[in-house]
């Protein structure tokens, strides 16, 4: 594991456990993990005390820096076949697979966009995000200068932002999906949002979405959409789709089955609901980025080229 990135998470100890040993410390302060779990990670030195591996009976003094590192030993299998479409001095462009998590998060830390890139980019700033099953383009600063001129051309709505996504059903006419986004109270999923349709979206704020939608093809049993999103709100295209009547292929939130997320989380998920999600991962791909680049103001325009997943199923 030496040449992969290390989750260190570190704290100063407080005045009021001064003299109190390492292992009392941890179990007193910490109680997600049992004694003989802390106990363990002491042994095999995953625990250090200003920079020197520790022993369970040491003692401890105030503000002595203790150090933990958290990175998983296991993550989780992913596509880590990223594509890189531009590179300046201010900035990068890439083609995200669509099972790659962005940033560290629970189990992933290695396995994500953000480890994999760090090693050649040094300190990067993602200005959009993706979900871990959408694939397509993911814009990075290479400088805070960099990335404030970006995320301020984000949230003054100023970026042109095109989606691919492929549909249960027929979708035979252009949709403009005005409204709001709410949790969806009648689902088991507690991330899961519902979207109801109002004009006047500006007036719900932060949960105000406005999408729109163009019916491209059509198989006996799919449709693939083009979207344009007005605003960005996370879960917006999904979700959306969803309350229309078209959920989206393979995904395990919006799609046919929400319980097939819990299945999935519990790993559990049968032959015949994989069957049933068609793809492994939602049908939903980021294709299309214009903005001004932030050093020369010039428009420009990138395409990430649609998955073969997608490509084979539509």
């Amino acid at each position: 594991m030496s040449n992969k990135l290390k989750r260190l998470v570190s704290s100063k100890v407080p005045h009021t456990y001064d003299g109190t040993s390492l292992i009392d410390y941890l179990c007193l302060r910490y109680k997600y993990q049992s004694r003989e779990g802390w106990l363990s990670l002491i042994d095999v030195g995953d625990l250090r005390i200003n920079s020197l591996i520790a022993s369970a009976e040491q003692i401890l003094k105030f503000n002595d820096l203790l150090e933990y590192d958290h990175t998983p030993n296991i993550e989780p299998e992913v596509d880590r076949n990223y594509e890189l479409l531009f590179e300046d001095d201010y900035l990068a462009v890439i083609n995200k697979p669509g099972d790659l998590p962005m940033h560290p998060s629970g189990k992933f830390f290695n396995n994500t966009l953000w480890a994999l890139l760090k090693p050649g980019f040094g300190d990067i700033h993602f200005i959009n995000r993706l979900d871990r099953e959408t694939s397509g383009l993911v814009l990075l600063a290479k400088d805070s200068k960099t990335a404030a001129k970006l995320a301020g051309q984000f949230e003054r709505r100023e970026v042109e932002k095109e989606y691919l996504v492929i549909v249960e059903g027929q979708f035979e006419r252009q949709i403009q999906a005005r409204g709001f986004l709410k949790k969806d109270t009648g689902s088991q999923v507690r991330k899961k949002l519902s979207f109801e349709a109002v004009e006047n979206y500006q007036d719900h704020g932060k949960d105000g979405v406005f999408s729109e939608f163009w019916p491209v093809s059509q198989t006996s049993q799919f449709s693939l959409v083009k979207v344009k999103i007005h605003t960005g709100k996370m879960h917006q295209i999904r979700a959306t789709l969803f309350s229309l009547g078209y959920p989206i292929v393979g995904d395990k939130i919006y799609g046919v089955d929400d319980n097939f997320f819990e299945k999935f989380i519990a790993k559990t998920l049968s032959a015949d609901d994989k069957k049933r999600m068609v793809l492994k991962r939602q049908a939903l791909h980021a294709e299309k980025l214009s903005f001004k680049h932030p050093e020369s103001g010039e428009l420009v325009n990138y395409v990430a080229p649609v998955p073969q997943d997608m490509q084979e199923l539509i």
